[in-house]
């Protein structure tokens, strides 16, 4: 049931995005096609994806008014992507060239230089990022020309800006932050804190924004509202913690990105955390030294892994994810038992087991 519907929701948004102008005109034309590009990319499209479950969880004849909202968020998170990629130094978005690569391909008529020309192409993505968070508040705005009430549209537009900006960025702040510090020297709760800003967030902006724009109510404290958030900041902790499994257990052809990229950033992950409190001296200074490699062998790949089940690391993050499906039952079981409700639980069994 989920698949299905998740794949009449993508087609559904990917053609609002396809044919909304917002990005018309934007100068040069080369930054307008990145402001293009991840959206129109595809992607699994969960996050608008929940916003029309959570919505039709409530209110199940709400779909026309819930498109607007579920653009504005998928296009919020593409933003996001586009800064990240620059950040995290990944070069490949979804088995593509990143935004920032893109357009450094695109300058090299102007920039001769290889080097500057990687930085001018990564100032140039800082600018499509910045033009598609500009783009995802505006359709957020216009979601009141097509059946969102005014006073809703105001409380969705409030928390796109707390919990996409504010929180959001206070999660990547402290992810970079905590990149400057020794491994050794973080507890796992601190990476917790910064997956709930960092991914819970923009997971709980798409539940809430769902729910908000079928209740047509602005007030993020209606206990509907306040119910289905916490669903999703739970499921974003399972999100995340199946996500750093997967970047070094996982498939590069399945994943669409190199594995390996977490060891090579050492991404203070509760996984690499966890690993570090419950290994030897000798097992962490052998984990130590597979961090900040360039390139990854499977031969280090299979030493890091070893090194990680055999402490129990890899086990206990399992076990983290499957309590924090727990905990989205727990919530949904509060909630009207129809069909978004049979589709959510099987997107929480989902987050638990995915392999890309």
């Amino acid at each position: 049931m989920m698949k299905k519907s998740l794949g009449r929701i993508a087609e559904c948004v990917e053609k609002r995005i396809a044919e909304d102008t917002f990005p018309d005109g934007i100068k040069p034309d080369y930054l307008m096609d990145a402001v293009r590009d991840y959206p129109m990319r595809g992607g699994k499209r969960l996050r608008p994806a929940l916003v029309f479950w959570c919505g039709t969880l409530f209110d199940e004849q709400a779909e026309p008014r819930l498109l607007y909202p579920a653009a504005a968020v998928e296009i919020f998170h593409n933003w996001t992507l586009v800064h990240d990629d620059i950040i995290d130094r990944d070069d490949f978005r979804r088995r593509e060239p990143a935004c920032h690569v893109k357009l450094s391909e695109a300058l090299q008529p102007l920039v001769p230089d290889r080097a500057e020309r990687r930085r001018m192409g990564e100032g140039f993505a800082m600018l499509a990022g910045d033009l598609q968070h500009a783009w995802a508040m505006d359709m957020m705005r216009r979601s009141g020309e097509h059946g969102v009430a005014p006073k809703a549209v105001s409380g969705l537009i409030a928390n796109m800006i707390r919990l996409g900006s504010h929180e959001l960025i206070s999660g990547e702040a402290l992810d970079m932050e905590l990149s400057l510090r020794e491994v050794e020297s973080i507890r796992p709760e601190e990476a917790d804190a910064m997956i709930d800003l960092k991914t819970g967030a923009l997971l709980q902006l798409a539940a809430e924004t769902g729910a908000m724009a079928a209740l047509q109510t602005g007030d993020v404290r209606a206990p509907e509202v306040a119910g289905i958030g916490r669903f999703a900041l739970h499921c974003g902790r399972a999100f995340q913690m199946q996500d750093d499994l997967l970047g070094i257990f996982g498939s590069t052809p399945k994943l669409g990105k190199p594995i390996g990229n977490d060891l090579r950033e050492a991404k203070r992950t509760p996984l690499l955390l966890t690993a570090f409190q419950k290994l030897s001296p000798a097992g962490r200074n052998a984990l130590k030294n597979l961090l900040h490699r360039e390139n990854y062998t499977p031969e280090m790949l299979d030493a890091a892994r070893r090194l990680i089940t055999e402490c129990g690391a890899a086990s206990a993050i399992e076990k983290r994810i499957a309590d924090s499906a727990e905990e989205c039952m727990a919530e949904l079981n509060a909630f009207p038992d129809n069909n978004a409700r049979k589709i959510l639980t099987e997107f929480t069994a989902y987050l638990a087991c995915r392999d890309s």
